[in-house]
């Protein structure tokens, strides 16, 4: 575990140091910019507001020394009460050394606001609509849009913004969605082209998650359509469903949607499918390995609840500027956990960590460190960010990818050992066949070429021995038959019970016949086998005991009820008195085990007939 932890304290350190100073100083008048960093220059002081409406405060000789200052570039839920229902203004002083020349530059806005930008008492842009009255307010995020400027570089220059709040301010903080008032960043216009392929790759990226998400998903529901009884693959699918989601309204948020109301109202529902999902793969977890449900099964449970009421209580807000619990706390969480469990079965089950454990545990401490860096404001670099955030999305997408091959393997592991099973089924049969079926066979050619040459005493022991044998070689054919035919798992109870009845018939001793009035899907699984191995009970009563010459087997469906009805004209027996070895308790107790309800017709000299009716439970 030592290299784990030599890679979180690296991760973690390299987020706390790497940090950037611009190349600009500030005085009382302007901030002088001779130098403009890669990244651009975010203008986060020096900006100075004032309420009110004065078209006049967008002149550059204009005086705000009496104005507020103010750093726009914070939450814009620091300014609700300041600002309120209010129009304000803006000013901003910067001076731009000549070396530049004529290059133009580039500003980079992202607001939660509705605003009119100014440049030297002139209109340069707006953003949505700025209007006294409330209900014509329309706030716009210009997210990653970036517009041209050209300075005149000798002197001063002023941006002044009239700006008024959205309708509807948010206090949560969606993780990598700026939530600042108004955030400026400049910069040379010939660097602008590194924020464009910044931008496209992220949202490629975004994409690329989601899109990753779809497969799985696709392939999780295949497995689970194709065998239902294992909802592991049900329960990843879902967590799938909810992180495509996610990450789809997550790419909308961060880069395309730029009605500011829309964007606060999607915030909570773009969190809580990360969170719901991670549920989920807990509960797949759970599934998976089949574990039992206990004290950390309702903490994790009671903990999703709470923290989706948290999005509803004003404590999100305060909770919220020191970590986003909905994006990471819970989700964090629920991963560690399943990588607990994971590991503990695996342990427990090899005796060693499975290679699949170790990929789980990569995932976790690659979420782990991310959270943690992230923690930490103002990285100074968004690639570093963006570094954090893959580390994020590679264990959200490791996690049910492992436990995708996890399963594979495990179903390729129980095939094989059902193939070999089968293999050695057949064999067993064969041996019976070639060896013990053709010795009982010779030994009861010998004895019938005998029995005419016998004492009447001898007679009738020969011909209890050759009844002994009938008997035995008949049972040995329905042994043979049950280890041979899969047909019962395959294809169903009517598939093999006219497998087994066919085989019985090519005899030519006793003539069975089979039919069916059962439309729709198969029955339950358990339902099949139980009834399965009744009506072999009774054809093994029938060939042992009966003497019957004819046998009628019939199902029907009948208002959600099977009626089995089984009649021979063998016999017969006395019901107050039955034969020993009939096996009637076999067939009571697989009845009871169908909640069905069962009826014996017998006489002596007048067949046997028995109807069992049950409730039909679909597979």
């Amino acid at each position: 575990m030592m290299k784990y932890a030599v890679y979180i304290l690296f991760c973690t350190l390299a987020a706390c140091c790497f940090y950037l100073q611009p190349a600009a100083q500030t005085n009382n008048q302007a901030l002088y910019v001779n130098k403009f960093p890669a990244e651009g220059l975010v203008l986060d002081s020096g900006w100075k507001l004032m309420k009110g409406d004065n078209k006049k405060w967008s002149a550059t000789d204009y005086n705000d020394t009496a104005w507020k200052a103010i750093n726009p570039a914070l939450d814009v839920t620091e300014y609700r009460q300041l600002i309120g229902n209010d129009i304000c203004w803006l000013r901003f002083h910067i001076s731009l050394d000549s070396s530049f020349g004529n290059q133009p530059v580039y500003l980079h806005i992202v607001q939660n606001a509705a605003t009119e930008i100014y440049l030297d008492g002139k209109p340069f842009i707006q953003y949505g609509k700025v209007s006294a009255n409330r209900q014509q307010v329309k706030a716009y995020n210009p997210i990653n849009q970036s517009v041209p400027l050209v300075f005149d570089f000798s002197g001063q220059h002023v941006i002044a913004v009239r700006l008024c709040l959205p309708n509807y301010i948010t206090d949560y903080a969606y993780p990598s969605l700026n939530n600042a008032l108004f955030k400026m960043r400049i910069g040379l216009w010939s660097q602008q082209q590194q924020r464009v392929d910044s931008f496209h790759n992220s949202f490629g990226m975004t994409v690329s998650k989601a899109a990753i998400f779809i497969i799985v998903l696709l392939l999780h529901f295949a497995f689970y359509f194709v065998y239902r009884k294992e909802k592991v693959n049900l329960w990843l699918g879902v967590f799938d469903l909810f992180n495509a989601a996610g990450y789809v309204l997550y790419a909308l948020l961060v880069y395309k949607i730029h009605d500011v109301d829309l964007s606060n109202m999607l915030r909570i529902p773009g969190s809580l499918f990360f969170t719901i999902g991670s549920w989920f793969l807990l509960l797949a977890t759970y599934s998976g390995f089949y574990l039992k449900r206990g004290f950390w099964w309702w903490f994790f449970f009671i903990f999703m609840v709470a923290t989706i009421a948290l999005y509803f209580t004003p404590f999100n807000d305060v909770i919220s500027q020191y970590v986003n619990p909905q994006i990471f706390i819970y989700p964090f969480l629920a991963s560690l956990e399943s990588i607990r469990l994971s590991y503990l079965s695996l342990r427990k089950k090899n005796g060693k960590i499975n290679p699949l454990a170790q990929v789980m545990i990569f995932c976790v401490l690659s979420c782990a460190a991310a959270v943690v860096a992230l923690q930490v404001k103002d990285f100074g670099s968004e690639d570093l960010n963006s570094f954090f955030s893959g580390l994020i999305s590679v264990a959200l997408l490791g996690l049910p990818i492992s436990f995708f091959m996890y399963v594979a393997i495990e179903f390729r592991y129980f095939y094989n050992k059902l193939v070999r099973a089968q293999e050695l089924k057949t064999k067993i049969s064969l041996d019976l066949h070639d060896d013990l079926g053709t010795k009982l066979s010779t030994a009861r050619m010998f004895l019938r070429s005998i029995k005419g040459s016998q004492t009447p005493k001898n007679t009738t022991l020969l011909g209890n021995a050759i009844s002994l044998i009938d008997n035995s070689i008949m049972d040995l054919r329905l042994v043979m038959n049950d280890l041979e035919s899969p047909t019962l798992i395959d294809k169903g109870y009517m598939a093999a019970t006219e497998e087994l009845v066919n085989r019985i018939n090519d005899l030519q001793e006793i003539n069975f016949t089979l039919s069916a009035n059962v439309v729709g899907k198969r029955m339950d699984q358990k339902a099949e086998y139980n009834l399965f191995r009744i009506t072999q009970e009774l054809i093994n009563n029938t060939l042992k005991y009966a003497h019957a010459k004819n046998v009628s087997i019939e199902l029907v469906n009948r208002d959600d009820k099977i009626i089995f009805m089984y009649e021979d004209d063998g016999k017969g027996f006395d019901l107050t008195t039955p034969a020993k070895g009939y096996g009637l308790s076999n067939i009571t107790t697989r009845s009871q085990a169908l909640n069905a309800e069962l009826e014996f017709d017998s006489k002596p000299g007048a067949g046997f007939r028995t109807i069992i009716e049950f409730p039909l439970v679909y597979a």
